[in-house]
């Protein structure tokens, strides 16, 4: 559960809590690469910002035309409400596709766009991470299959210690460890079966 819980941290990550000064950033799609020359320590004032976006149409079938903007500083502002927002200032927009003359440039004063929220999720979604109180009133296929999973491993001392009560006779002109390999062949395939069941 904690693992999953870090992950979703992670996932949750901003621009703002992962950007490092002076190193061109990618988003995970690849839509947007940002760039700052300095971020202060409590990660709220840009300097030398630079953001190149590309864009799509609403159906997500055809790109639009790149945007591009450069801002002499900038600063990330949080309301009330939860809205972060990105504010440059002293900057230009320009959109168009790189060498040709269908563009466009806009100098702003300032420029101030909306920051998606992050958003963790607290539920957890892994059966391996589901106690196994909570598993008992599961009626998923799944969920059943795991808690007879683990309600399996602590059955399987009890099966393999009444294996090994006839499988630890030998005789004595025998050698003792003529029914070892019979054994852990035993244990093999009972712990085959169980896997196999759980599949």
């Amino acid at each position: 559960a904690q693992v999953q819980q870090i992950i979703s941290q992670q996932d949750a990550l901003t621009e703002f809590d992962t950007l490092v000064p002076g190193r061109f950033q990618t988003l995970r799609d690849g839509s947007r690469v940002t760039y700052t020359e300095q971020l202060s320590d409590d990660r709220i004032n840009l300097g030398g910002v630079f953001i190149s976006e590309k864009r799509f149409n609403q159906d997500k079938t055809k790109d639009r035309a790149p945007s591009v903007l450069v801002a002499e500083k900038g600063h990330q502002e949080i309301q009330a409400d939860g809205n972060r927002y990105l504010v440059l200032e002293n900057g230009y927009r320009y959109d168009g596709n790189p060498g040709q003359a269908d563009y466009r440039a806009i100098k702003y004063d300032t420029y101030g766009v909306l920051l998606p929220k992050p958003e963790v999720a607290e539920e957890v979604t892994e059966r391996e991470a589901i106690p196994t109180v909570e598993l008992i009133g599961k009626e998923g296929l799944r969920e059943r299959a795991e808690l007879q999973w683990r309600l399996s491993l602590p059955i399987l001392v009890f099966v393999v210690t009444l294996l090994a009560v006839p499988l630890s006779r030998v005789n004595p002109r025998q050698g003792r460890f003529l029914k070892l390999l019979p054994a852990i062949l035993l244990y093999m395939a009972y712990l085959t079966m169980l896997i196999s069941v759980r599949g």
